[in-house]
């Protein structure tokens, strides 16, 4: 296995663990985080209870995405480089999107771009085929 794929695969765990941390803390700290919304023109017809509570499942949704793509990573599974991949762009959209108001989000840039090119490359993509026998590596077929 290629470094780099390894790499990636320990950000991307990294990223479950400070995700999962992050939407526990968000869920433990409620009433703390409630009033750090309360401090922002939020119209008064928002439940911020709901808020947490989304924010909460949406963190937990991209914990188990980064642990999916970790894990399918470190086995060489096409849909683990797959599911990175979408979680790259997504690391590239946001960083796009929030760059001017956030200018450390521009962060998600730098790691998006090189995560969605890294694993776009034709010898990286060859390490995700699946075992092929001496027989279909010959005649270039499946049994």
């Amino acid at each position: 296995m290629r470094i780099g794929i390894t790499l990636i695969a320990a950000f991307f765990l990294f990223m479950f663990a400070l995700s999962l941390f992050t939407s526990a803390s968000i869920l433990l700290f409620k009433d703390e985080f409630i009033k750090e919304l309360e401090r922002f023109d939020i119209p008064p017809d928002i439940d911020l209870n709901s808020v947490v509570t989304l924010t909460f499942l949406i963190g937990c949704v991209y914990s188990a995405f980064c642990l999916a793509a970790g894990v399918g990573l470190l086995m060489l599974k096409e849909w683990g480089r797959k599911l990175a991949l979408l979680l790259s762009l997504l690391h590239i959209a946001y960083g796009i999107l929030t760059v001017a108001l956030i200018p450390p989000s521009a962060i998600n840039l730098i790691i998006g771009f090189p995560i969605f090119i890294y694993l776009n490359r034709k010898s990286v993509k060859d390490e995700f085929v699946e075992y092929l026998s001496i027989e279909e590596k010959i005649l270039g077929e499946k049994f």
